[in-house]
């Protein structure tokens, strides 16, 4: 399945918006998803990532 994340991004002082689609089995693995993706592309921290919606993609 796939899912429409959005939410922001704490970059420095800044946030910044984002919509993601991401492949995943449910909400909560498009998540986590969602985590490793910017953890690893940004260098953010969890607690700088907030979700604001995840919406199932048809």
């Amino acid at each position: 399945m796939r899912f429409l994340v959005k939410g922001t991004l704490k970059k420095g002082e800044q946030r910044q918006k984002f919509e993601k689609d991401v492949e995943a089995n449910n909400k909560n693995h498009a998540v986590e998803k969602i985590y490793t993706i910017f953890g690893s592309l940004y260098k953010c921290k969890r607690h700088s990532i907030q979700i604001d919606s995840v919406e199932e993609l048809k």
